[in-house]
């Protein structure tokens, strides 16, 4: 199967394309094990540090067992915008974050205060610099039009280094979203 690359491509997926709301054919068997194939290694691309494609893909991968010609054509949408930005590199930086403002120190001794801190008797005595931990979460609340399908990412930095990256999809019935809404 000859496919070719888009040549002019300016963002991850092609504007205003929804997946859920895709009614192109289906893909036949061939395409659609090439359409697996080319999620796979979109899904090694975002583990190995290409981060702005990560929600793409996700998205992308729910659509495997039986993926359409639009679902096919956002895939390779990726791929041109991957060849078009190239540099998608991911930086080990082992300073500490200085655009984060200090948090203030809360003082929860009002509500524990029977409790202490306690440390091991033998302890060794800490060496060089205290680890930052600092993490990022992003939702989006039933985005997926068809079924109420929310979006959460979490990344997870020690000091300036990515220790771990989370995507994960949740469907929330709309049942439930009555419930909520009528809850005081």
């Amino acid at each position: 199967m000859q496919v070719t690359l888009k040549k002019k491509v300016h963002s991850t997926m092609p504007s205003g394309y929804k997946p859920e709301l895709d009614s192109t054919a289906f893909v036949n068997d061939d395409t659609a094990i090439l359409y697996m194939q080319l999620i796979g290694i979109l899904r090694w691309l975002v583990e190995l540090g290409c981060l702005d494609v990560a929600a793409k893909v996700s998205m992308l991968s729910s659509y495997n067992v039986m993926p359409c010609e639009g679902h096919f054509h956002a895939a390779l949408h990726i791929f041109a915008y991957l060849q078009k930005h190239p540099d998608c590199i991911l930086v080990m930086d082992c300073n500490y974050a200085d655009h984060l403002r200090p948090l203030k120190k809360a003082d929860y001794s009002q509500f524990y205060e029977f409790t202490k801190d306690k440390l091991p008797s033998d302890m060794p005595t800490p060496l060089g610099k205290a680890v930052e931990f600092t993490m990022f979460v992003d939702a989006s609340h039933a985005a997926n039009v068809v079924t109420c399908q929310s979006r959460t990412g979490v990344l997870i930095f020690l000091t300036k280094l990515l220790s771990s990256g989370i995507q994960r999809s949740r469907t929330v019935s709309r049942q439930a979203v009555l419930v909520l809404n009528l809850l005081p």
